[in-house]
């Protein structure tokens, strides 16, 4: 939900011994927001939403859902981080008196982490881009070859039911009943491998929290996705 991510937005951080810690890279000058109990284990902050650290590309508001994709080789020497940003230029209201909007809609950023230094090398902040139209991209899951898929495949779900436009270029057409509009709650894929990343309509539309794949099954691959409700108590969950 959105107050969740706005509390977790202030600041991004990875879990490491404290002996990994290193110097080189990019690593936001906030200190992080936790702490562990675990004797060795320490927080490292990278970045916090509105830092340029490479002059270029920002990391957006409200990060949310995230992802890790192994580099290559069995003792990898970075990780890539798949991040949402559940946005919304569509007006939310935390309270009767509290709206928030956003500047742009939500989009997906990739994090490098070298493992060594643990810093970041390198920040796309449109891996999925804003220009898609998607709004509130919540939790989300990175289904890899574990789960029987041959690309890591970060799987990002809209928790909003808002009637919006649709923009050029969208991987989505309008809906009949609100040509030439369409209404949000989709849950979409990206495929970190090739870039590219569709809807997935066989998860129907509602108010997606998040759409987890369940190991385990004879045949296919199957996932569970729930509706984070904001007009009942209830929240129902599908297989698909």
């Amino acid at each position: 939900m959105r107050l969740r991510a706005a509390v977790i937005a202030a600041a991004f951080v990875i879990a490491l011994p404290a002996s990994a810690i290193g110097v080189s890279g990019y690593n936001t000058a906030k200190p992080a927001y936790v702490s562990s109990p675990v004797a060795g284990v320490t927080f490292k902050a990278l970045i916090n939403s509105g830092e340029v650290p490479f002059g270029a590309d920002v990391f957006e508001g409200i990060p949310d859902g995230i992802g890790v994709v192994p580099g290559p080789g069995h003792h990898p020497k970075y990780v890539d981080l798949y991040v949402t940003h559940e946005q919304s230029h569509v007006p939310f209201g935390l309270t009767a008196t509290t709206v928030y909007a956003d500047y742009q809609d939500s989009s997906v950023s990739r994090i490098r982490v070298d493992l060594e230094s643990m810093s970041i090398t390198q920040l796309d902040d449109s891996a999925l881009p804003a220009s898609a139209g998607f709004i509130r991209f919540c939790s989300a899951f990175m289904a890899g070859p574990e789960q029987g898929f041959p690309h890591y495949t970060f799987l990002v779900n809209e928790e909003s039911n808002d009637v919006i436009p649709v923009p050029p270029g969208a991987p989505y057409g309008s809906d009949p009943s609100a040509t030439p509009k369409r209404q949000a709650g989709y849950s979409a894929y990206l495929d970190t491998k090739t870039g590219k990343f569709d809807i997935l309509a066989s998860a129907g539309r509602q108010n997606h929290e998040n759409l987890v794949v369940v190991p385990g099954w004879k045949k296919g691959i199957h996932a569970l996705t729930g509706d984070d409700t904001f007009t009942s108590t209830s929240s129902p969950t599908r297989p698909n």
